[in-house]
């Protein structure tokens, strides 16, 4: 199965959208289009219960084994250096 790509556009004004909408359709691409949202501040972010249980379970798997875990800048070096980036 072939990955599939996903763009995201962002168009600020009603016209950019519509050519955006009139471009794919020309090419026979697949898209949908959705509903931006701009959030304010402090406006509340509801997180699912099963991400909640994921953070939750990490956590508590890091308390218990804090050596089995890795510094993400050290393993970014790491990469670095075996790789000569």
């Amino acid at each position: 199965m072939a990955a599939q790509d996903i763009i995201i556009f962002e168009p600020s004004t009603s016209e950019e959208s519509e050519a955006l909408k009139a471009f794919g359709k020309a090419l026979k691409l697949k898209f949908k289009v959705a509903e931006s949202v701009d959030f304010e501040d402090n406006q509340e972010v509801e997180i699912p219960e099963a991400h909640k249980a994921i953070v939750a379970e990490r956590l508590e798997d890091y308390r218990k084994n804090p050596n089995n875990n890795l510094n993400f800048d050290e393993l970014l070096k790491d990469i670095r250096k075996k790789y000569n980036l």
